[in-house]
């Protein structure tokens, strides 16, 4: 089509230069036949462009990766006038699923679709149309409308909120915060988890003197929480360049299971991340989990920007304001700043990683244990942690 147009307005040229050198009144004919052939084509493109109506709707506003959602798109042409050739570019969740949707409208007449989209990441997407192709009939004049440059169009908006991977885990009875002081709900005395450093607010009672003595540096007994013990989901949100879509889909699927895993089984939890702006509210039990997966779905992936606390100083704040139990940090490469902040906590860590550790890195180290995810399923990684007694 490209050569026959360049043959069409070569010859219009030639015609036109050779009626100017002979005078000859049958070329300028043939050029004016050739200029209303082109302005005909160009009146129906833009009868076309403009006449066109539409309806774009999707069947549900939120879903879940690995389902399917469907774009309901009807185009009408309510005029008694054929339009001419479209080409309708439909931007779907996975850019391999996007379609190119040929149709040609009589008068009165309608094109509908239904198409199925598949969801493969978290996230939020817009879909549905995004160009507009229009061609004559004469293939001389095409036109292109990007549909998102106009002020009252809009495409969908769907949220895809990340899977909650059932492990298979035993089912545990959900616990709740304590709100004693000292005291465990039989009536025993709570035993002493680990010690920390002192965050101002702590009780001077929990304070150990004979251990700040000796290390010049106030430390508070954690003591064990009967009801099972806080825990910390920390993320470290910069990007995996190995694989940037796929691995911090992955990473948050990890830390959705651990949260729900640890809400099952034992206490309360808090996930968090290094990324900026406001951090989710500790969980007592599943009811808030949509919540969290909602805030999981949005957050973003990124580097750290030079005006930023670093993400060793954001896990180190973390960890100070929740004084948690059991802490598990997922990250896509492993960083020895952030296991050097997890070792110096005292109590039991879990560091996992998408990349697999460097050589000369132990898995373990004190109560730091380290774990890479490659080539491991998730469902696999949760069993390991529960008998090893983490879950």
């Amino acid at each position: 089509m490209k050569a026959y147009r360049i043959f069409y307005y070569g010859l219009m040229g030639i015609v036109f230069l050779i009626g100017l050198y002979t005078g000859s009144r049958l070329c300028f004919l043939l050029v004016l036949i050739q200029l209303f052939t082109l302005l005909a084509a160009f009146g129906l493109n833009a009868w076309t462009l403009l006449s066109f109506a539409y309806v774009q709707e999707l069947d549900r506003k939120e879903s879940e990766k690995g389902q399917t959602v469907r774009l309901h798109l009807a185009i009408t042409n309510d005029k008694p006038f054929p339009f001419t050739h479209m080409q309708v570019h439909v931007q779907a969740a996975d850019p391999a699923d996007d379609r190119d949707l040929r149709i040609e409208l009589p008068p009165r007449e309608q094109a509908v679709f239904d198409l199925p989209m598949v969801l493969p990441y978290r996230g939020e997407y817009a879909l549905g149309m995004t160009r507009v192709d229009i061609q004559d009939i004469f293939g001389l004049l095409p036109m292109h409308l990007d549909m998102r440059r106009l002020p009252y169009y809009r495409q969908r908006t769907l949220l895809v909120l990340p899977r909650l991977v059932d492990a298979g885990l035993p089912a545990g009875r959900l616990r709740a915060d304590r709100t004693g002081t000292g005291q465990s709900p039989a009536g025993g005395q709570e035993e002493l988890s680990h010690l920390r450093a002192f965050v101002p607010g702590d009780p001077l009672s929990r304070v150990h003197w004979k251990a700040s003595v000796k290390t010049r540096t106030l430390l508070t007994r954690q003591l064990e929480d009967p009801t099972g013990g806080s825990c910390l989901v920390f993320l470290d949100t910069r990007p995996v360049a190995e694989d940037p879509v796929a691995g911090p889909d992955r990473l948050i699927e990890c830390a959705l299971a651990l949260t729900a895993a640890h809400l099952q089984r034992r206490g309360r939890v808090r996930v968090a991340s290094c990324a900026p702006g406001a951090q989710p509210e500790p969980l007592a039990d599943t009811g808030p989990l949509l919540a969290l997966r909602r805030w999981l779905a949005l957050l973003p992936f990124a580097p750290i920007q030079a005006e930023e606390d670093p993400p060793a100083v954001r896990l180190d704040g973390s960890l100070r304001a929740d004084a948690p139990q059991t802490v598990y940090l997922l990250g896509g490469v492993y960083d020895p700043e952030l296991a050097q902040v997890l070792g110096s906590t005292g109590a039991p860590c879990r560091y996992l990683t998408l990349l697999p550790l460097p050589e000369g890195v132990a898995e373990t180290e004190g109560r730091l244990r380290r774990m890479s995810l490659y080539g491991e399923e998730l469902p696999q990684v949760l069993r390991r942690l529960l008998e090893e007694g983490a879950l």
